[in-house]
């Protein structure tokens, strides 16, 4: 994963992503769509290198299912009460501003 982290304009993307987190509401496929659209017009970058500094900072993982698919379900999770009988999960918006912050520092800004 450091390997996606450090690669050309991953950043970038993680910064443009916590940015449009930070005020959108819960991610539905649409919505996500979307949020990936604006981040990649505002960092010019696309494929792979859009989409795996996305999928780490949201997910912590290299691969899995299809992003438009799991951004909808780590929301739908975030949104479960405590009573539901579940650990709270943290939402992309979190989870996005969680990993910049992370990675802001390990770039040592």
């Amino acid at each position: 994963m450091q390997e996606v982290v450090r690669g050309p304009g991953a950043r970038d993307v993680i910064t443009a992503l916590a940015r449009e987190l930070s005020a959108a509401p819960r991610l539905d496929r649409e919505a996500f769509r979307a949020v990936a659209g604006r981040v990649r017009q505002a960092t010019g970058q696309k494929g792979k290198h859009l989409f795996h500094p996305i999928r780490v900072a949201l997910t912590g993982e290299s691969g899995g299912p299809e992003l438009d698919l799991a951004v909808p379900a780590i929301d739908r999770g975030a949104e479960l009460s405590p009573g539901d009988g579940v650990r709270p999960i943290l939402g992309c918006r979190e989870r996005a501003a969680r990993f910049a912050e992370a990675a802001g520092k390990d770039s040592g800004t």
